[in-house]
């Protein structure tokens, strides 16, 4: 998966190619299969495959498209990474892949330039969220926290924040913090996400 703002940023710019997608409700679409971290659903409930154009483009459905572009972003991610054979050469720490997630969350903000407007949107639980038998108020948390954590760029302390509030152990949340901070120290690394962020949005259209 990508963290919480890089989803965001990839369906802004997905969303720049289809003006009559709703933008809140897709938003909101992909903003909401993690909510499985709140442990009030399974994984394979809100990530949706397979994906195909006429899901994605559903102008009648625009939060469902949310939804399954959500693992259509994963997906894609997943397999640039995987190709680029970065990983291997990242430390090696039980926690690098959710370290490497928050880090392009930091490295791509800026590429997004309305987050006080997207914050709004988490203002509103729609019909759709509780279809998936999640009640209105553990929706209702999942947005609050979304909103605390979009709210300006991310950095460590608040990075480590977002899995404390995910409900990670301790120990993991430290160990996530000391796994970003061995990122950050690689120079060459913020060249390589925007290079994942561009060849991504590439690949993002079916």
């Amino acid at each position: 998966m990508a963290a919480p703002a890089t989803h965001i940023i990839f369906a802004e710019k997905f969303l720049d190619n289809n003006p009559s997608l709703s933008r809140k409700e897709f938003i909101l679409g992909t903003s909401f299969p993690d909510i499985r971290y709140l442990g009030v659903i399974q994984r394979e409930e809100t990530h949706l495959s397979p994906i195909t154009p006429e899901l994605l483009h559903d102008v009648a459905r625009p939060f469902m498209a949310g939804v399954a572009f959500h693992n259509h972003i994963d997906l894609l991610r997943k397999s640039y990474w995987e190709d680029s054979g970065l990983l291997t050469d990242l430390p090696q720490s039980p926690y690098i892949s959710q370290a490497l997630k928050v880090y392009e969350d930091m490295i791509l903000y800026d590429n997004c330039t309305n987050w006080s407007e997207i914050g709004g949107y988490f203002n509103t639980v729609l019909d759709e969220e509780v279809d998936f038998n999640i009640s209105s108020a553990n929706i209702a948390r999942w947005h609050k926290m979304l909103q605390a954590y979009l709210a300006s760029k991310p950095d460590p302390t608040r990075v480590t924040g977002l899995f404390s509030a995910f409900g990670f152990e301790q120990s993991a949340v430290d160990s996530v913090g000391q796994t970003l901070r061995h990122l950050m120290l690689r120079p060459e690394l913020p060249d390589e996400i925007t290079t994942m962020y561009e060849a991504v949005s590439a690949r993002q259209v079916l």
